[in-house]
């Protein structure tokens, strides 16, 4: 659906899609008679579904002054339609399950500490209720998925005489990462003495700060409180500055007798702020397309000094 009010100045956007693919790539299971652990085979049908809006408007419009707004916002509904024989895919902290999305968290869920003893905690069930400190007790359930569910943007520029400001701000919300080395930087002592430890460890339990976020330490820990769960799991919801341009444009009256027909200097900031709405992320939130950040580098702060020039 298109739609424009106001000689075209105001525009609207809406668009649904629904697009089934088959024949998926997945790693499939093997007996171990068969003397391989898995094989990759066609065996996947999923179905992709959402909206997408946009809208832009052209604010103000003079001969001095131009102002123009926009905004994007997309859902996504990620599902497997079928796998072979129906049977679960587990890989690792993930499955593949009908019903489910691509990229679904399948580990127990964390409790926190217990404030009396300083144990590790895990819901029994594997979503809440009764707990317990027996790592193998606890059930694995499905926690969430890696892909966003509402993404998007808004984009503005003005423009006043020869001076322009651009900026584009980009958004996401409903994805989850695992910080898959967090198991050894926070290993409540048992890689303590060949890992470089997280400051996040600092937080532990003592009998004087009972409400910590992380059980007591034990050198050479063996009570599996590192071992995977929600508690190395972050939301990756987040708003980002992803670009700022500031510049100014010569006029023609300024370039007569330089051999220029335009001239434009500019300063320019990537990726100049983002906010962060989990205060357990460690990493960059659009680094999330694994399921696991893997130690990735967050995207760099770039600031730089341009020229455009036109002959």
């Amino acid at each position: 659906i298109d739609a424009g009010l106001f000689n075209n100045r105001l525009t609207f956007t809406a668009e649904y899609y629904n697009k089934k693919t088959t024949d998926l790539v997945f790693s499939q299971p093997l007996s171990l008679s068969q003397g391989l652990a898995s094989m990759d085979r066609n065996i996947g049908s999923l179905v992709n579904k959402g909206w997408e809006f946009a809208v832009n408007g052209e604010i103000i419009s003079t001969e001095n002054l131009s102002w123009e707004l926009g905004g994007n916002f997309s859902t996504l509904d990620n599902e497997i339609t079928k796998l072979y024989g129906g049977a679960d895919i587990i890989s690792g902290s993930t499955i593949l399950r009908e019903g489910e999305a691509v990229g679904t968290y399948y580990m127990r869920k964390w409790a926190g500490v217990d404030a009396t003893t300083g144990s590790a905690l895990w819901y029994i069930n594997g979503k809440d209720g009764e707990t317990t400190s027996n790592y193998n007790a606890a059930q694995l359930a499905v926690q969430g998925t890696n892909f966003s569910k509402y993404y998007g943007g808004f984009n503005t520029k003005v423009v006043y005489k020869g001076f322009s400001v651009e900026a584009l701000a980009t958004y996401g919300f409903g994805g989850r990462v695992l910080n898959d080395w967090a198991n050894y930087t926070q290993s409540d002592g048992q890689y303590s003495y060949n890992y470089a430890g997280s400051t996040d460890q600092l937080d532990f339990w003592t009998p004087d700060n009972p409400n910590a976020a992380n059980p007591k330490p034990v050198y050479g820990n063996t009570t599996l409180s590192n071992r995977v769960s929600t508690r190395y799991l972050s939301k990756t919801d987040y708003l980002r500055l992803s670009n700022v341009k500031i510049g100014y444009k010569f006029n023609s009256e300024l370039l007569k007798n330089t051999g220029l027909a335009g001239f434009e200097v500019y300063v320019q900031g990537n990726n100049v702020w983002t906010h962060l709405y989990d205060d357990t992320l460690r990493f960059d939130p659009e680094n999330n397309l694994n399921t696991a950040n893997n130690l990735n580098l967050p995207v760099q702060k770039t600031y730089s000094l341009g020229f455009n020039l036109q002959f």
